[in-house]
C-alpha cells in the first residue's frame, strides 16, 4: 500500500527497488537492539528502526521473535520499555536528558 511518500510493506524491500520519494515502513523483521553493561549485563529490547530509505517496526507479542539490528551511523533506533519509547541512536549535540 502507498500513502506517498510511504511505502506500507510486510517485507522489507531493496532500497534500490524503491520508487524515487519514498520512504518504506515494514513489520516483518520485528527488530531488536541488544544492550551491553559494564559488568557484562545485557539486555534485548524490541526497537524502532529507521535506515535511509527504509523503516522497521517492532513486534509486541511473545512469540513473534526478533531480528537484532546492528545499526549504521545515521540510523535512528527506539528502544520500546514498558512504559515509554526511548531513543537509542547517537545525536550528536543533542544534550542528554
Amino acid at each position: 500500500m502507498e500513502i506517498f511518500p510511504f511505502l506500507l510493506t510486510h517485507h522489507p524491500p531493496e532500497p534500490d527497488v524503491l520508487p524515487a520519494g519514498t520512504y518504506a515502513l515494514c513489520g516483518h523483521i520485528h527488530p531488536a537492539v541488544s544492550l551491553r553493561g559494564a559488568a557484562r549485563q545485557a539486555l534485548s529490547l524490541p526497537c524502532y528502526y529507521f535506515g535511509p530509505r527504509v523503516g522497521m517496526l517492532p513486534a509486541f507479542g511473545k512469540f513473534t521473535g526478533f531480528y537484532k539490528i546492528k545499526p549504521k551511523a545515521g540510523d535512528a533506533v527506539y528502544g520500546v520499555l514498558p512504559t515509554k519509547v526511548i531513543c537509542l541512536s547517537e545525536q550528536p549535540g543533542r544534550a542528554d536528558e
